[in-house]
């Protein structure tokens, strides 16, 4: 979802309406509508234009990389090119490659199942997603 100029009324939103699938795409809502957003089962979507603040902002066990990051923007090379951020990520959360990677892993392994998406992917992604 895509709340940009309407973070409160989104947020609304998804508190009155909750679905274990929502994800905000580039989410730039206040501290409270972020804290609001999270508590009613939404997770954000990052990506390397951010800035260290953001990022730090969301919690661990709700954040998304972007994978639809153009290319043309800084320290992306190609669309789906996650590594820089997760590079960042290393430094901002203060854990390994491996632990920021598992993480991302286990975010997206949980919105898949609680939302059933886990039942339209790929069986290789599905059976990926659910040895984690």
């Amino acid at each position: 979802m895509h709340s940009t100029g309407r973070a409160a009324e989104v947020v609304d939103l998804i508190e009155r309406h909750q679905h274990p699938g929502i994800i905000l795409h580039w989410f730039l809502g206040t501290d409270d509508l972020r804290d609001r957003a999270h508590a009613a089962g939404a997770y954000l979507s990052v990506n390397q234009a951010m800035s260290d603040a953001i990022l730090q902002a969301v919690p661990i066990d709700g954040l998304l990389p972007e994978t639809d990051f153009p290319a043309r923007q800084v320290g992306a090379h190609i669309p789906g090119a996650i590594a820089p951020l997760e590079k960042r990520l290393c430094g901002i959360w203060g854990r390994s490659a491996v632990e920021v990677r598992q993480q991302l892993w286990t975010n997206l392994k949980t919105i898949a199942i609680a939302s059933g998406a886990i039942d339209v992917v790929s069986e290789e992604l599905a059976d990926r997603l659910v040895a984690f």
